[in-house]
């Protein structure tokens, strides 16, 4: 930004026109979009997967039924030439091929951002990765910094083994850092290295996650600079996160661990939707307030006063139509059907509002 756009900045954020001090701005993100060979059409997909020495009838018809209910796309996600059917003859999941796969990702992710944002290697204050089980040494985020030469006094660090949702749970890090060093940008990299994830054994429990990990990356930049205020696309507002694995059956319900013939893979248990279920109704509940319209506080203000102060019977919890104050749902791709069990009419709503993401990120 120029020194007339930052002294601006500074004026109106003096005026209270924008936020001050405290802030956290997300000031642009590019995903990485791979090489069109790397495309999955599902026709060509399910003719070629035939031929591989993995292949069984019973396979193909449960990547059919969880493709149904997860949202993808079937012709716009991609998959890493380690494991995809038209590039390989059997899926090679081993460290040297999830390397190449992280690197193609994140470093092609980081390049567009800085591209992008106009951003110098040498700008970045604080540096985050992620990825939900692969983990190599050195770290991916020691693998930017050494491909980008990023400063030696950067503040880097590296999260894993949290699950596909791990970089949505660390927004509430990034904030917390951003808002103890001020003057700072941070860059922020979550990736799904799904080489090293594909499981070549026979459980069926841990064949879902072949059908629904896919191959992509997200590259943000985030900003705590007043001089950033005026280019950032949004402001970091509201974070909620429960955890719940304190609960035995939660903390059971999903694991990185071997089959009984030694193959390892991500297990699902039969009770994740459950748990996933009820961790996502906690979330809605807390975050709802925070972002609902002045009128539908007041319908459930009415709603709270008529069941709990004048006992009305039979009257159902108040839920808010989300199409009035949310313009957008980023989700995970298997939580469209964990919605539509928990959360009803609401989820066909939310499934609906979800499309963007799933034409432009699955």
């Amino acid at each position: 930004m120029t020194t007339a756009a930052a002294a601006a900045a500074d004026v109106l954020s003096g005026l209270g026109l924008l936020p001050g001090s405290g802030s956290v701005y997300l000031v642009d993100m590019a995903s990485y979009r791979p090489p069109d060979e790397l495309r999955m059409v599902m026709p060509e997909l399910r003719n070629v997967g035939r031929q591989w020495k993995l292949y069984m009838p019973e396979t193909e018809r449960l990547a059919t039924k969880v493709l149904e209910k997860s949202g993808l796309s079937p012709n716009a996600t991609y998959l890493p030439p380690a494991v995809h059917p038209c590039h390989t003859m059997e899926p090679l999941p081993c460290h040297g091929e999830a390397h190449c796969e992280a690197e193609m990702v994140m470093i092609g992710a980081v390049r567009e951002l800085l591209d992008k944002t106009g951003t110098k290697p040498e700008d970045i204050d604080i540096l985050i990765t992620c990825a939900s089980i692969w983990c190599a040494t050195p770290s991916q985020a020691a693998m930017v910094i050494n491909h980008f030469g990023l400063r030696e006094d950067v503040q880097a660090y590296h999260f894993g083994g949290m699950g596909c949702a791990t970089g949505v749970l660390l927004m509430a890090l990034v904030k917390d850092i951003l808002r103890a060093r001020p003057n700072s940008r941070l860059l922020f990299v979550a990736s799904e290295t799904t080489t090293f994830a594909f499981y070549p054994g026979m459980e069926v429990s841990r064949r879902v996650s072949n059908v629904i990990f896919r191959m992509g990356g997200t590259a943000v930049l985030f900003s705590n600079k007043r001089s950033d205020a005026l280019r950032a696309k949004y402001r970091l507002q509201h974070h909620v996160r429960f955890h719940t694995s304190a609960d035995d059956k939660a903390y059971r319900c999903i694991s990185w661990s071997p089959d009984d013939e030694g193959h390892v893979g991500v297990y699902l248990g039969k009770d994740v939707v459950d748990q996933a279920g009820a961790a996502l109704t906690m979330a809605l509940s807390a975050i709802s307030p925070k972002i609902m319209t002045w009128t539908q506080l007041g319908e459930a203000a009415c709603n709270l006063v008529q069941k709990r102060w004048l006992g009305v019977q039979g009257l159902k919890r108040y839920q808010p139509d989300f199409s009035k104050c949310v313009d957008y749902f980023l989700i995970h791709a298997g939580t469209l059907f964990v919605m539509r069990v928990y959360l009803g009419p609401c989820a066909v709503m939310i499934c609906w509002w979800s499309l963007p993401h799933n034409c432009t990120y699955s």
